[in-house]
């Protein structure tokens, strides 16, 4: 959710292993470190998705906005939330029974945090205000309390508990937790803190290219996963080429020097985001007529619609980034729902890029915060198969078979995803 572009959709994770089988699989797969604190190697994070049309009136991949979350435990006794884990923005709040204002204050939750009946919560005193580029804003008092993520607790969390929330998109979440680049320092942060519960302070993100949510009602599973800790090295072939990022930046970004297709380079040299809260590639007009060029007249700008004949033909692209190449061939390039083929490419402004989920399910991506810097490997699928996007999408669904939509375009690229997660431990 980086807070200078906006979007339209939002996905959540829930996890649903239990707690208390967490915390005796983690025991076991962490190490005791020379200063005696035991830490865990990895945590691992698969989530499903399932689809709910929205009633936005233009369509585009640009429209469909992607997050990532997962189920934590707050407070004693624990209450269960479903949060955002967002590396566009650094803060950990939730909605609350102190919030009183806004819309997202009236959505039915199944569980709500109440500060004043948790016997760890111990108020500040303190008041802030945060606004994010889909539109959410949030004012929330800060509380200490005890927070459980994946089974990792972490005592005295500060804590954002919601007085108002203006919620836009309507997500079905509680909450977000921001996993800013270390240079943010920030009074409702949780990274700093939970990074002392792993051997590597890491996450890592895998995105399942198979997976095309085509169902409005049912899940469908194996869409990606988060890592928590060590990468998970079975999703990687080779090593990670490292992205140094901005340190003086509130965001986890880096140069992009410039773009290659058919041989034509533009220069770009421009810091780009890499962030997990956006789903477009939003790259520079300069970089963008590359795009058009090679797609050709069939592309429409607007919606990021393309005649899938011309798919298979497109050109590999190569960005250079801090002087390293990354390819991306032509199955990368595009996403195809229910026969329809969107680039994954939209125009911004000339003076910054956003590199979303789309650009990167195409690598395993992690975001070192040991180092301040981004890791990016090939997918060890790629070595063994060539991955089609008109070949085998998974669009069943847990509840059924997935079911096509009829009517325009347009009904198909306005989506809010939401992600049901299960923990995998090492």
């Amino acid at each position: 959710m980086a807070f200078p572009l906006g979007a339209a959709c939002t996905v959540a994770l829930a996890a649903a292993a239990g707690a208390q089988g967490v915390h005796a699989a983690l025991a076991q797969s962490g190490s005791v470190s020379a200063d005696g604190v035991a830490r865990r190697s990895s945590i691992r994070l698969p989530f499903d998705a399932v689809l709910r049309a929205s009633n936005a009136a233009t369509t585009g991949a640009s429209n469909l906005y992607q997050t990532l979350a997962a189920t934590i435990q707050l407070g004693t006794p624990p209450v269960t939330l479903s949060v955002v884990l967002d590396t566009g923005s650094p803060s950990f709040w939730v909605t609350s029974a102190l919030c009183v204002q806004g819309n997202g204050c009236q959505a039915a939750r199944k569980q709500l945090y109440n500060p004043n009946k948790s016997s760890t919560a111990a108020s500040t005193g303190l008041v802030a205000q945060r606004s994010y580029g889909d539109g959410t804003s949030v004012q929330f008092e800060i509380f200490n309390d005890t927070l459980s993520i994946a089974g990792v607790d972490v005592p005295n969390q500060p804590v954002g508990a919601a007085v108002y929330f203006k919620d836009p998109t309507h997500a079905a979440t509680d909450g977000l937790i921001g996993l800013a680049p270390p240079n943010v320092r920030d009074p409702v942060g949780v990274f700093g803190n939970l990074r002392s519960a792993f051997t590597r302070s890491m996450v890592s993100f895998y995105y399942n290219r198979k997976v095309i949510s085509i169902d409005a009602s049912g899940l469908v599973p194996n869409a990606g996963e988060i890592t928590f800790g060590e990468p998970n090295r079975d999703r990687m072939a080779g090593e990670f080429a490292w992205l140094p990022i901005n340190s003086t930046a509130p965001y986890w970004q880096t140069v992009v020097d410039s773009m290659t297709v058919n041989g034509v380079t533009a220069q770009a040299n421009v810091q780009a985001l890499i962030d997990t809260g956006t789903t477009d590639a939003i790259i520079t007009p300069a970089l963008f007529a590359l795009v058009t060029r090679a797609i050709g007249s069939s592309l429409n700008v607007t919606t990021q619609v393309f005649d899938c004949s011309v798919a298979k033909s497109l050109p590999p692209i190569t960005f250079r980034m801090s002087g390293m190449d990354f390819l991306i061939p032509w199955q990368n390039q595009v996403i195809v729902k229910n026969g329809v083929c969107y680039t994954i490419f939209s125009q911004g402004s000339a003076t910054e890029m956003i590199l979303g989920a789309s650009f990167q399910r195409g690598f395993y991506t992690t975001f070192n915060f040991d180092n301040s810097s981004i890791g990016i490997a090939r997918l060890a699928e790629d070595q063994t198969g060539s991955y089609d996007p008109f070949e085998g999408n998974m669009g069943s669904t847990k509840n059924g078979a997935g079911r096509a939509r009829s009517g325009s375009v347009a009904a198909l690229a306005s989506l809010v995803v939401a992600l049901a997660a299960g923990i995998a431990l090492l």
